[in-house]
């Protein structure tokens, strides 16, 4: 984690209450599928080891550049210890980064003959449990609710890259590029959740391209939704023939 967040939760501890209820943090899941081969292999080969390391290096380096809080591996934070403003587009900014990140490396490691990894990231926007257990000998600074299990089931549904909820887009909208992609009912929850995937930076960050390709896709889908399926679809083959 960042300097100024660890001293924030060193200063807290002792004194942060367990069982605190945070509303609208973000949490992050990021998972990737290179690493998840590698820790499988009885024989693990050094090359594989080599591009883990690289991922894992500079996606470190861009969550920590985002105001990121770790508090597992593969899991960030927004918005706590200290309060922070911006902390939905802070959380995307740095999913988007990692993405544009992984694109170099692998121009790289396919230079290399590496293998090539490919990662997931789900991210929502909710209330959220935060829980400062702190002991003599150590203290264990974590996060549990169900705003950390819906975004656990947007990246285990994600095939694209990067999937946020309905209350991650609102709170992001005119800041980047995304697509609508369905409303889907994932495991544990009863109520169905639109899902968007968030595909780039808008203004002079982003590629021109991809903002249009999703503000086309966002016309399909509301035809879509409005049954109007002869319209959406017609937009849709023409971007795939595109």
């Amino acid at each position: 984690m960042a300097m100024q967040i660890a001293d924030d939760v060193f200063q807290q501890a002792g004194k942060t209450a367990i069982n605190k209820t945070v509303d609208f943090l973000v949490p992050a899941i990021h998972s990737a599928k290179m690493f998840e081969r590698v820790i499988d292999k009885k024989h693990v080969n050094p090359k594989d080891i080599g591009v883990v390391h690289d991922y894992c290096l500079q996606f470190l380096r861009v969550y920590t550049q985002f105001n990121a809080c770790f508090y597992a591996n593969e899991y960030g934070l927004w918005g706590a210890p200290h309060k922070d403003l911006d902390h939905e587009i802070n959380g995307c900014r740095a999913a988007v980064l990692c993405q544009k990140k992984l694109i170099e490396l692998s121009k790289k490691w396919h230079g290399e003959r590496k293998p090539m990894m490919h990662t997931r990231i789900g991210l929502h926007t909710g209330p959220t449990i935060l829980e400062n257990i702190d002991y003599s000998e150590r203290m264990n600074y974590t996060v549990i609710g169900d705003s950390v299990n819906l975004a656990a089931r947007l990246e285990g549904v994600n095939n694209t890259g990067i999937i946020i909820s309905q209350s991650t887009a609102d709170r992001v909208k005119g800041h980047f590029a995304m697509r609508p992609l369905d409303v889907v009912r994932v495991k544990g929850k009863s109520i169905p959740v639109q899902i968007f995937e968030l595909l780039d930076f808008l203004g002079d960050e982003g590629e021109e391209e991809t903002q249009q390709l999703a503000m086309q896709h966002t016309e399909a889908f509301d035809l879509y939704m409005n049954m109007k399926f002869t319209e959406s679809m017609s937009i849709l083959v023409k971007l795939d023939q595109s």
